[in-house]
């Protein structure tokens, strides 16, 4: 049986750790046994699931420059007390200059670096990975990245592969019975056009600000509309205050984390995606599946068009443009059910790829 640790950041519902989860559930548990490492003590979204699994979850510290030397002797120790790893598939892609050598001193033949974004995102990111880019790439035995802008940007070389993110496509088809179910939970009314988001409030990636300043406009033009907004973290609370001071409380729903974010699709007529980077932007695939046109911005990579529902938008268009643009491609009818195989024609269904993840992991 072959071992692999998959190493996060956190194990929360980001695209980089449901994709994960997606594959885990469909490998051959006769055949591999997958672990995980994240960096916090606190509980994640995925804990559960990934221990109810069979997998073992580890806690690693977070890294800060001032803790390099401890945080280098806290993996030493790791693959000391647990030598039996044959992967070790580092999805972090910050650390990855120091985890991936370090599992090459200690033994381990298969050390991936998986890269799922397009651009570094802080200062201080770009700073470690300038400065350590190289021992990621010479100790990698492979370099994987889930777009071409993602490995060209991350790894600077050309030697890597593109390995798709993959869904469960089946459970994102266009199902009207859930789209009636969850509308009546929410409380939106059948006339009502509902535009949707699905993304983390973690940081500012997901653009929810430049979200409310678009919706105020739609808003504006026609009450009609609401927006519906799925997702949590720390960030939220800002957006649900603009959303007060500008008097849409009653026009916007937050929510919240969702375990089966895939009928939240089904209660959408258009998906707002004005992300200011993505690795790929796995929900715009998802939300093409349950037939949902997607308005995404720019800096979203090309991959993820898999369908004539994506209109793109340049984030420096303006409000006006975004808006217009939501509104007219609401008006238009589509048989939402009739794009139900995109995924699989695109190459991004899981029970397909999930036979390349093993063959890597094989050999």
């Amino acid at each position: 049986m072959r071992k692999i640790l998959e190493v996060f950041s956190l194990t929360v519902r980001g695209g980089a750790e449901t994709l994960m989860i997606n594959h885990l559930k469909e490998m051959d548990k006769q055949e591999f046994h997958v672990d995980f490492v994240n960096h916090t003590q606190k509980k994640c979204d995925y804990d559960d699931e990934i221990l109810s699994l069979g997998s073992h979850l580890y806690h690693m510290p977070k890294f800060r420059i001032f803790n390099v030397v401890s945080y280098i002797r806290a993996w030493f120790k790791f693959f000391k007390d647990h030598p039996n790893y044959d992967v070790v598939h580092v999805h972090y892609f910050t650390l990855a200059p120091i985890i991936i050598p370090i599992a090459k001193r200690c033994g381990v033949r298969t050390r991936i670096t998986h890269s799922h974004i397009n651009r570094k995102s802080s200062f201080y990111k770009r700073f470690l990975l300038n400065l350590f880019r190289w021992l990621m790439v010479k100790n990698s035995t492979l370099l994987l990245a889930c777009s071409k802008e993602a490995g060209d940007n991350i790894f600077k070389v050309p030697n890597y592969v593109v390995f798709k993110n993959a869904i469960p496509s089946n459970k994102f088809a266009y199902n009207p019975l859930i789209r009636e179910r969850i509308r009546a939970e929410l409380r939106v009314n059948k006339d009502v056009v509902v535009i949707g988001n699905i993304g983390s409030f973690r940081s500012q990636q997901k653009n929810h600000s430049f979200q409310i300043d678009v919706f105020k406009e739609v808003h504006h033009r026609n009450p009609n509309f609401v927006l519906l907004l799925v997702g949590d973290g720390v960030l939220r609370p800002t957006t649900e205050q603009k959303v007060k001071d500008l008097h849409l409380e009653e026009s916007v729903i937050f929510a919240g984390l969702k375990d089966h974010t895939e009928d939240y699709y089904q209660a959408m007529d258009v998906f707002l995606f004005p992300s200011l980077y993505e690795g790929l932007g796995i929900v715009a695939i998802e939300a093409q599946v349950s037939g949902l046109p997607v308005v995404m911005s720019n800096q979203v990579p090309n991959e993820a068009c898999i369908s004539d529902l994506v209109t793109v938008c340049n984030l420096n268009s303006g409000i006006d443009t975004w808006a217009e643009t939501l509104m007219n491609i609401a008006k238009k009818p589509r048989n939402r059910g009739s794009y139900a195989n995109s995924a699989k024609l695109a190459g991004y269904d899981v029970s397909e790829n999930v036979k390349i993840l093993e063959s890597i992991y094989l050999n």
